[in-house]
């Protein structure tokens, strides 16, 4: 639908909170997987409700959630692309404290086997918001552009991604291809990861992904947190929400 507003009057941490929980009710659904958001409290992996000595199929899904401008006029940049409006946000390409450029490193955790995504609304009003938080509305209402789309970026440079809905989702400074980046895309990517995993039990599979996410972040490994602390730690340092996903 068009709008007359340029940005959403909702905030990035409510979209967020949303969505995770229509992604992990979506989970519960499922008759192949099991999907949780690991809580910002979590102190014992054993509070995940997983058995701890059988082993299973495991991966993380790892969501950077953005809030995108709505661009109204022609002379907008990548009007010419779509020639309607469309929706915009910026990737991150400062370079933080430990020298990476955030955007980077989600590419390097996507070529390591890792599913990461960012997510955004193909919505802007807190209507909309309430009625899609209540009705299963989130994630069909929602673009999830993958790091890959856009490739690795120089520092400091002017990066984005541009969408008319899931269906038309395109990478820029320099128009990429139009892509579709909707749910049913991500959930087949996350399914094929977690299919194809070693079956092990939890507290290994928590370790060895807490080492892998440590090195490629660049983060300072920590003796005095457990696994799930640590990846916790290292996710929120670039802005990303961990979903630990299973299969038998």
């Amino acid at each position: 639908m068009p709008y007359d507003q340029s940005e959403a009057d909702f905030n990035e941490a409510a979209y967020g909170m949303y969505l995770t929980y229509e992604l992990q009710r979506w989970f519960e659904l499922q008759d192949d997987l099991d999907g949780i958001a690991l809580p910002p409290t979590l102190q014992d992996e054993a509070d995940l409700g997983y058995d701890m000595s059988i082993p299973r199929k495991w991966g993380f899904l790892y969501l950077q959630f953005k809030m995108p401008d709505y661009l109204r006029r022609s002379n907008a940049s990548e009007w010419r692309i779509f020639g309607e409006p469309y929706f915009r946000f910026k990737v991150k390409t400062d370079v933080t404290a430990n020298g990476c450029i955030q955007h980077n490193v989600l590419c390097d955790l996507e070529a390591e086997g890792e599913t990461v995504s960012y997510a955004a609304p193909a919505f802007l009003t807190s209507d909309e918001l309430t009625d899609y938080a209540l009705n299963d509305g989130m994630y069909a209402n929602s673009a999830f552009p993958l790091p890959s789309d856009l490739g690795h970026v120089p520092a400091r440079s002017n990066h984005c991604f541009a969408y008319t809905d899931c269906r038309d989702v395109r990478a820029f400074s320099e128009p990429g291809p139009s892509v579709s980046r909707g749910f049913d895309e991500l959930t087949s990517r996350v399914r094929g990861v977690v299919g194809e995993s070693e079956p092990i039990v939890l507290h290994e599979f928590l370790s060895r992904s807490a080492v892998r996410l440590v090195e490629v972040i660049g983060a300072s490994s920590r003796s005095d947190v457990g696994p799930s602390q640590s990846i916790l730690l290292a996710s929120s340092s670039v802005g990303l929400m961990p979903i630990l996903v299973s299969t038998e």
